[in-house]
């Protein structure tokens, strides 16, 4: 007999308990989504297309049963992500064991120069002998869980030994079943975000303990041992962008902005009781769904020692906004993928290297930070070298061979060469400015990076350079000598985005680290802005991601974001009380802002809108909930040589509450992308020129 679904099930038990409310709409929204048709099966785990008689696993495929699998050609896009091996040979006379895992496992920022394979593979033959032991790399950079299906498939390479290293990609997907949109839509209009995040919750333990089973179940049957490793993450030195609360009941949302204020200004002074109070009381409001609570509460508790309270908040805030599909957020291994993969583990009777149990023990009770990682979820040199220890260490008992600790192996892990944690470093400063983080911590790596090899140092400026011209960057002299001075490592990393952004963040950490060395790169590369992007020259589009990036407002930044959500929104929502933009100016030189904006959800007579430019301000506006057109002019006593930051400062809106679940609920209901914050402004455009050039299309111009 067919069993239902599991997302029917699920679907089930959600309407069983709206049977018990007297909410009839909602009720019968959920019965009309009764009557859709439910999906069809899915296809056989580890099915693969193409004809029967080629067998594929990930891009290498074979036609003969005692030939190699060699890549395929057709797949030649896909060949960055995967190992650089040509081909995967027949199994020789020794133990196999497979790696598969994510860009975490392929080794990310070091690899091609080091990766965790090798590691490994020098661990294991280091006991077993030379030729005894073969470790085939299947890690694949943003391997999801597709995992499942490469598992099942890489059965055909005969391996003793699976590893599996991943966990940080099974995130949180917005259901497609109409069924489980009404589930879902149902769970937002009675609990809010919160049960937007039980829904994400329960959806990543489900999916993940999927895996976890049948992956085990399907080796256990063919008597080869599984190593499970469950991911860590960069908890202590890693903040995820925040800005207000999703929509709370009631108002909620003003409470949550005041005593946020209340905690950022507390904890600045050092008075830590009272900011952690404040902390408490929003996540007792906003119900654990957004990061800021708890960042508080982490930075209190470190200040009063109590490491395992820091602890705890932290991996909060890691897990916080798992809800959240408006947002790029950076991968990470949740709570709910750590108790699958360890209960999975243990169900089955597997291995595991559970990460953040051997971290904590390597660091002597530490919470883990870039000792271990270079940046959220990526190991460093050091993180690997353990990771892989403990991995050679159950391996080698699960062979039966002598019992051997991982602290022992771990002296004899290898590390990279100079040059390439030195390139890994510079690689990590700039995709952690790219990615919101602080400047301490970028500069802390450009430090490292430069003091382990004096060719960091041109390659830094070359790159600088590169990002601040508005020639496309292949084209440009200074990406050609990254090029040719670069390792595989420049090459891969560097240029896998080709589109160049204003990067103040990265310009003043790689500035002042070179400064030390008697080299002043800020000059240069303020010379190359204004040659290239002065106001001057053109008009500048301040809403353009090369321009508007530099704000580093994370979720302001989706609506411009290819892939992101929210992508082609159409216009700039601000999430906060200040929109930060920048445009390049010339020192003396008279400057026009044209701006088109709203505040959508004015409260009362609609509010001021302030205006601010390197810090001064300069005007005051009114906001109103129709869109309105603003010329600002600025004198050239205010703008100064290259970068000038421009801060619109948003009124405090009238937060809609209860109307805005509403609203929310109804998008997912929909199958819209769901708007699930109170916009402060919207801008639709935004332009500055240099005083004089465009008068005629200024808004008052001739009036």
């Amino acid at each position: 007999m067919d069993r239902p679904s599991d997302s029917l099930k699920f679907f089930a038990d959600q309407l069983a308990r709206q049977l018990s409310t007297d909410d009839g709409a909602r009720l019968a929204q959920l019965l009309r989504l009764l009557s859709t048709d439910p999906p069809g099966p899915a296809p056989a785990p580890g099915a693969s297309a193409g004809p029967p008689d080629v067998q594929r696993v990930g891009i290498w495929q074979r036609t003969g049963g005692d030939e190699p699998f060699v890549r395929d050609q057709e797949r030649r896009l896909e060949w960055p992500m995967w190992a650089n091996a040509g081909e995967i040979p027949a199994k020789a006379g020794g133990r196999r064991v497979l790696l598969l895992g994510e860009s975490v496992a392929r080794g990310f920022l070091y690899d091609p120069a080091y990766n965790p394979a090798g590691v490994l593979a020098a661990l294991l033959e280091s006991r077993l002998g030379p030729g005894e032991v073969e470790v085939v790399d299947l890690a694949r950079t943003s391997q999801g869980r597709e995992i499942k299906d490469l598992a099942l498939a890489a059965a055909v390479l005969e391996p003793d030994a699976v590893v599996l290293f991943c966990g940080n990609n099974w995130r949180y997907e917005l259901p497609t079943e109409p069924l489980e949109r009404g589930v879902l839509a149902a769970a937002v209009r009675e609990r809010g975000p919160a049960g937007y995040r039980e829904h994400a919750e329960e959806f990543v333990r489900r999916t993940s303990e999927e895996i976890v089973d049948e992956v085990s179940a399907f080796y256990a049957e063919r008597g080869v041992p599984v190593l499970w490793i469950a991911p860590e993450f960069n908890l202590a030195d890693w903040r995820d962008p925040v800005a207000n609360a999703a929509h709370l009941p009631d108002d909620g949302n003003p409470r949550w902005a005041a005593l946020y204020g209340t905690a950022r200004a507390a904890l600045a002074e050092g008075r830590f009781e009272e900011a952690a109070e404040a902390a408490r009381r929003m996540v007792e409001l906003d119900q654990g769904t957004n990061a800021a609570g708890h960042y508080v509460l982490a930075d209190c508790a470190r200040a009063a020692g109590d490491e395992d309270a820091a602890r705890a908040a932290l991996e909060a805030a890691r897990d916080a906004q798992i809800w959240d599909t408006t947002v790029v957020y950076a991968p990470r291994s949740t709570a709910p993928v750590l108790a699958a993969l360890r209960e999975g583990a243990e169900r089955h009777g597997g291995l595991l290297v559970d990460s953040p149990e051997l971290f904590r023990e390597h660091l002597g009770g530490g919470i883990p930070d870039r000792r271990l990682f270079i940046d959220y979820c990526h190991l460093n040199a050091e993180g690997i070298r353990v990771t892989m220890a403990a991995a050679a260490a159950a391996l080698l008992g699960a062979f039966k061979e002598t019992a051997v600790s991982w602290r022992e192996l771990l002296a004899e892990a290898p590390g990279p060469e100079a040059g390439a944690e030195a390139e890994t470093l510079f690689l990590a400063a700039v995709h952690n400015a790219h990615w919101w983080q602080d400047g301490e911590l970028v500069e802390h790596s450009i430090e490292r990076s430069v003091g382990l090899s004096d060719r960091l140092a041109p390659l830094m400026s070359a790159y600088l350079e590169l990002q601040a011209r508005r020639t496309p960057m292949l084209m440009c002299e200074s990406a050609e000598r990254l090029l040719k001075a670069g390792s595989p490592q420049i090459q891969r990393y560097l240029f896998v985005n080709v589109r160049q952004y204003l990067d103040p963040l990265i310009t003043g950490s790689i500035a002042n680290v070179l400064a030390k060395y008697g080299q002043d790169v800020r000059r240069q590369v303020e010379k190359v802005w204004i040659d290239e992007h002065s106001v001057g020259l053109r008009k500048a589009d301040l809403l353009d991601p090369s321009y508007n990036s530099a704000g580093r407002q994370a979720l302001e930044l989706q609506w411009s974001t290819p892939g992101a959500p929210a992508y082609e929104r159409n216009y700039y929502k601000a999430f906060s009380a200040r929109s930060v933009f920048f445009f390049v100016g010339e020192a003396g030189r008279p400057v026009e802002l044209d701006a088109t904006w709203r505040t959508p959800h004015p409260a009362g007579a609609g509010g001021q809108v302030s205006v601010e430019v390197n810090g001064r301000p300069v005007a005051t506006v009114s906001g109103g909930a129709g869109w309105e057109r603003h010329g600002i002019s600025l004198p050239g006593e205010i703008v100064c040589d290259g970068l000038n930051e421009v801060v619109l400062a948003w009124p405090s809106p009238a937060f809609p509450g209860d109307a805005g679940i509403r609203r929310f609920s109804a998008d997912v209901l929909a199958g819209r992308t769901p708007d699930p914050y109170c916009s402060f402004g919207d801008v639709h455009t935004f332009t500055a020129v240099a005083g004089g050039a465009g008068d005629s299309d200024r808004p008052g111009a001739g009036r």
